[in-house]
């Protein structure tokens, strides 16, 4: 959990968001979810056995939807993403990522 939690403080810093809380709780189906409201991300405890560029593409993820205040994934979103990782971290984090919420779906 400390990796995470220095991971999640890095970028923060790096994107100038003091204000942003961090959780974690037992998701079937994601991996993460942020509030735009109360300033919090929420983490998956299956994030906590994946690798560091996995932790550090979905921390970014939801730190870019607080820092934009919108949920959405439009062009300024993907611009700020590129800024931190290549197209290509990005697709192996999201294969990582879909793999293992299918296994752990079919698991149940």
């Amino acid at each position: 959990m400390k990796r995470v939690k220095r991971i999640f403080e890095h970028y923060k810093r790096v994107l100038g968001l003091e204000d942003v809380k961090l959780g974690f709780r037992d998701y079937k189906t994601k991996i993460a979810s942020c509030s735009l409201k109360r300033r919090k991300i929420t983490l998956s405890m299956k994030l906590l056995g994946m690798d560091d560029s996995v932790i550090r593409y979905i921390i970014l993820h939801e730190l870019l939807h607080l820092k934009l205040n919108s949920k959405f994934h439009g062009v300024e979103f993907h611009k700020l993403l590129e800024e931190f990782l290549t197209k290509g971290d990005v697709e192996k984090a999201r294969v990582i990522v879909l793999k293992e919420i299918l296994k752990r779906d079919s698991d149940d």
